[in-house]
């Protein structure tokens, strides 16, 4: 370093071999003065070296056989994407069509289930992208306004294009229009 300052070097010396220290303490410092914390005294500054990562247990609500219904599902569509045909299992989802929250009844049933990759999944959940009855996929005009860069290769390809055929369940209509009633953002 050319042009420095001994306080320089000393920062510098500080956190180049202590990268996740640099992480932690820039963004308490970034909260901290962007909530307008402004203080002329060092001593009010949130001292990093106080902060630790931690692990801690707690008790969390598990959907029970929901592995059942992953398992039922994929192998439903051949563990391939509906949309986009792509076949990695780990980055596929079971994804519900009428929501798990929704209706308790229908949670382990496999015409409530669609195999989609983790992004069609998301905006199947966020109301993006829907089934019609004819299992078309269609857009909503919230997805249209979103700026995806390649917008094609993501989704516009897979406008109006068919979903791949189940082995043996097929998705419900009534659940689609569920679907496409009540989450769908529409057109």
């Amino acid at each position: 370093m050319s042009n420095h300052s001994k306080l320089d070097a000393e920062i510098f010396n500080e956190f180049n071999n202590n990268w996740d220290n640099l992480l932690l303490e820039s963004e308490l410092l970034y909260e901290y003065y962007s909530n307008n914390y402004f203080s002329d005294t060092e001593d009010e500054i949130i001292n990093v070296t106080e902060k630790i990562g931690e692990d801690k247990i707690v008790a969390v609500k598990q959907r029970v056989n929901q592995g059942f219904f992953r398992a039922m599902v994929l192998s439903n569509y051949d563990e391939t994407c509906v949309i986009c045909d792509l076949n990695c299992a780990p980055l596929l989802v079971a994804s519900h069509i009428i929501p798990w929250s929704k209706n308790t009844a229908e949670r382990l049933n496999p015409h409530n289930g669609l195999c989609l990759c983790a992004i069609h999944d998301k905006a199947f959940d966020r109301g993006l992208i829907s089934i019609d009855n004819t299992l078309r996929v269609i857009f909503s005009k919230e997805l249209l306004k979103i700026n995806i860069v390649p917008f094609d290769r993501y989704f516009g390809f897979f406008d109006g294009k068919n979903i791949n055929n189940p082995r043996k369940f097929s998705p419900s209509t009534c659940f689609l229009e569920y679907h496409r009633n009540t989450i769908f953002l529409g057109n």
